[in-house]
């Protein structure tokens, strides 16, 4: 499966090594789990569980059995190796796992045995770290979902935001998100609306925003870089829920990655969003 991500969309090939990652404290995945070991090894598949360093680079597909953090954990893990995931949902929103539990043998069969898949391809974000006004940045991380400049007193945070060459704006709030099409649909959907905008856009979003305010959203081609500054109060930086670093002193440079993460779809189904 491997050699198919290249494209966007593809026909899957003959997948044989295969790594499953449960979520240990869910009893219903964990027999899940086991049952998809035992049905995919008795078809001669080779079955990891988890996702150690050594047979990271063998692993041609990864199953998930768990929530969207789950899937976030694991893409962000597999995402030099270029591992497609198929997902199935163990959490209360599921957005990214497309999956049910009690479809789930028949959809991972539907897959490896019959072939019967495209895979996704899904836009990532890296952000750079550097010291206000250096011109100097390093690789802070990078995330599926989101790049988060968030508070971390009772006190607003005041952002000077730069988009390309356009004018620095001033924006004041709880803090500030950029967002791929996978995370502002997560967002919206486990709210009941709508994905905000389609894959190779990104978006910004301020956090709480004060009162006459300038505008608070604002959705840009995959191409914009977004520079941040922290103008007046203390925040960190947070990439997919884990942080990164404290922003004293400091501005992020935040850009679409070059590299990306890989959904499986299974059959003709088209609950992520969309074929990318």
């Amino acid at each position: 499966m491997k050699n198919k991500t290249k494209n966007s969309e593809n026909q899957g090939g003959i997948i044989t090594r295969i790594a499953i990652v449960y979520d240990k404290k869910k009893p219903d995945a964990v027999q899940l789990a086991r049952t998809l070991r035992r049905e995919l090894t008795g078809r001669g598949h080779e079955i990891h569980f988890g996702l150690s360093q050594k047979c990271l680079p063998r692993i041609e597909l990864a199953i998930t059995l768990g929530g969207d953090g789950l899937i976030m954990n694991v893409a962000n893990r597999v995402v030099d190796h270029e591992i497609p995931l198929l997902r199935v949902n163990f959490g209360h929103v599921g957005f990214m796992a497309d999956i049910e539990p009690f479809e789930a043998l028949e959809k991972v069969l539907e897959a490896v045995e019959r072939q019967n898949y495209i895979i996704v391809k899904k836009t990532r974000l890296e952000v750079l770290v550097g010291v206000l006004g250096s011109g100097r940045y390093a690789l802070a991380g990078e995330a599926l979902n989101d790049i988060i400049i968030e508070r971390l007193t009772t006190k607003i945070v005041t952002c000077g935001v730069r988009m390309d060459d356009e004018d620095e704006l001033e924006l004041r709030g709880d803090g500030v998100i950029v967002c791929t099409k996978n995370g502002s649909t997560a967002y919206n959907v486990s709210a009941g609306g709508r994905p905000l905008f389609k894959e190779h856009f990104l978006g910004l979003k301020v956090i709480s925003p004060t009162a006459g305010a300038s505008p608070s959203q604002f959705i840009r081609e995959d191409t914009t870089v977004f520079l941040i500054r922290i103008n007046g109060g203390k925040a960190r930086l947070v990439a997919d829920d884990k942080t990164l670093a404290l922003m004293a002193g400091q501005e992020a440079l935040i850009r679409k990655s070059h590299k990306y993460t890989y959904f499986v779809e299974v059959g003709d189904t088209d609950r992520i969003g969309g074929k990318a």
